[in-house]
């Protein structure tokens, strides 16, 4: 467990023949906030929630694409595996509505990193020039 500077705690649960659920954040109100999951048993030693990423990672970005009038998100593809916090698992999902969003994605050593936080204000089905 990790207490996070905003009062949100980290749950790792290491192994469970219970659950799937390797780790949650909670936010102080013990609104579940992320959680991953697998489909299969997987253990985990340990889980950080780094303030400050360590040399060598890097975090990623989400950017805007418009296609055929919708509005997607997009993070680097090339990671093999994806998590957003809309519970989608590829690298672009498409917008249904405002609010935030996140996406994790492997690091390629185990372990998983998270974007910064995205705000969608605004639907726009195109942007205009």
């Amino acid at each position: 467990m990790q207490r996070l500077a905003d009062g949100s705690t980290l749950v790792n649960y290491g192994t469970s023949n219970s659950s799937l659920v390797l780790f949650n954040i909670h936010n102080p109100g013990k609104k579940k906030l992320f959680e991953i999951e697998f489909s299969d048993t997987l253990r985990s030693y340990r889980v950080y929630h780094y303030l400050k990423l360590p040399k060598g990672l890097t975090r990623p970005t989400i950017t805007t694409v418009y296609k055929d009038g919708k509005m997607f998100l997009v993070t680097e593809s090339g990671h093999s595996s994806y998590q957003w916090n809309t519970g989608a698992r590829s690298h672009m999902i498409e917008v249904k509505e405002t609010g935030i969003y996140k996406v994790w994605v492997t690091t390629g050593r185990g372990g998983w990193l998270s974007s910064r936080e995205f705000v969608v204000r605004a639907l726009v089905k195109e942007p205009s020039h």
